[in-house]
């Protein structure tokens, strides 16, 4: 697997779970993809809205409620 197409899988119990560790794997450029696995996706986007907010981290985020 190169590069680009490395994924990261965030797990939280709840939205608050993790922001430090989604910040942080979106910013790191080794990473193509970040998943955050929330249980409320809701409150877990607002409380990522900082880090949506930033360029090219949109596309490179994916929240998912499970």
């Amino acid at each position: 697997m190169d590069s680009h197409t490395k994924k990261i899988l965030v797990l939280g119990a709840t939205g608050h779970c993790g922001l430090g560790v989604v910040d942080r794997a979106c910013a790191r450029r080794n990473i193509g993809a970040v998943t955050a696995l929330v249980r409320n996706k809701e409150r877990a986007e607002k409380l990522f809205a900082d880090i949506l907010a930033k360029d090219g981290v949109r596309d490179k985020l994916t929240i998912v409620e499970g």
